[in-house]
């Protein structure tokens, strides 16, 4: 019996309860590993139950008829079987899969995806693309066969209001992962400010500062930012990357960013320095600017006070006889001046 016929007989929970067995050779798909950091803005699911309770919730409370309801409930399902059951990730399907797996069209298996995206319990880590040489020659060892294209890799997560902020490890960096096992000591640990880990996100998510995370967990980034920055949650990444600049400015060198050994390490000392030398978030600037300019109008206000009070006390008789002494001057001079 072939492969495929296997799967079918079988379904797709025991086919990929007999490929975990098997392990990484023979598996019925070829995945690959997706860049450092992909993950690092998505939340990890709390667990299949969970995602799939949120599904229905989705698909209770949507004014969809109910074939719609139903296929959206068949592909979420059949990608949860699919994802790794402690993250929700490493979703690495092809819609013709998806699509042969849950007996729906491919032009409805897209239409459901583009329904979970929207209802924020799907995104998009790498998109599809052709496998390069040593891809396809690892995938003949692996599965058997020549793979030209690898599909897709999707995260499973929860919609925004099921997961909110972080919570804390025993290491203090933060994690999406659900804590097992924490001493009490650690579950009572504050989790990352929610603007901190937006900050985190923004900055990696920039062009060129990939590196700022320097490949570990986002939580790492976030404690460096948190020690480094006074007030982190008043910076955006904006900030971060003017404060970066202005002392490679100042310094006449080149940023090392992804070329430094500890890329989080550079990263602390760099913002170090750029604080040290002043550097501040545009809100304190902008804050700063307006405290200058009303004391620059308080002070104008004082001077034309002063100069009207002057005026009041001065005798007009007084003013008139010496405009009258002046013109008087000029007057024999200018005559004095013909004459000659």
């Amino acid at each position: 019996m072939s492969l495929k016929r296997t799967r079918d007989a079988l379904g797709v929970e025991e086919h990929l309860n007999r490929r975990g067995r098997r392990g990484r050779r023979g598996r019925g798909w070829f995945t690959v590993e997706v860049e450092p950091g992909r993950y690092a803005r998505v939340p990890a699911w709390r667990s299949r139950e969970t995602f799939l309770a949120a599904v229905d919730e989705v698909a209770a409370r949507s004014s969809w008829r109910a074939p719609r309801r139903a296929s959206f409930t068949r592909v979420l399902g059949m990608l949860a079987e699919v994802a790794d059951g402690a993250t929700g990730r490493g979703v690495q399907v092809s819609v013709r899969t998806i699509a042969s797996r849950t007996g729906h069209s491919r032009g409805t298996v897209f239409r459901r995806l583009a329904d979970a995206r929207r209802a924020g319990l799907l995104v998009d880590v790498a998109r599809g693309r052709h496998t390069y040489r040593g891809e396809r020659a690892r995938a003949s060892l692996e599965v058997g066969r020549r793979v030209h294209r690898v599909a897709t890799t999707r995260a499973l997560t929860h919609r925004p209001d099921v997961v909110v902020e972080t919570p804390p490890t025993p290491s203090g960096v933060g994690s999406s992962l659900p804590s097992v096992g924490l001493t009490k000591r650690a579950r009572r640990a504050r989790p990352r400010p929610i603007a901190v880990q937006r900050l985190a996100a923004g900055l990696v998510a920039r062009r060129g500062m990939a590196w700022a995370d320097g490949g570990r967990h986002i939580g790492a980034l976030c404690g460096v930012l948190e020690s480094v920055l006074p007030d982190a949650g008043a910076w955006t990444s904006q900030d971060v990357l003017g404060a970066l600049e202005g002392r490679v400015r100042a310094r006449g060198g080149v940023e090392l960013g992804r070329d430094a050994r500890d890329r989080l390490g550079y990263l602390r000392h760099a913002l170090t320095e750029a604080v040290a030398a002043g550097a501040v978030p545009a809100t304190v600037r902008a804050v700063a600017a307006r405290s200058e300019r009303a004391e620059v109008l308080a002070r104008r206000r004082a001077e034309d006070a002063d100069v009207a009070a002057r005026l009041a006390a001065t005798d007009p008789a007084a003013v008139a006889a010496a405009r009258a002494s002046i013109r008087a001057s000029i007057a024999a001079a200018r005559r004095a001046g013909r004459a000659a």
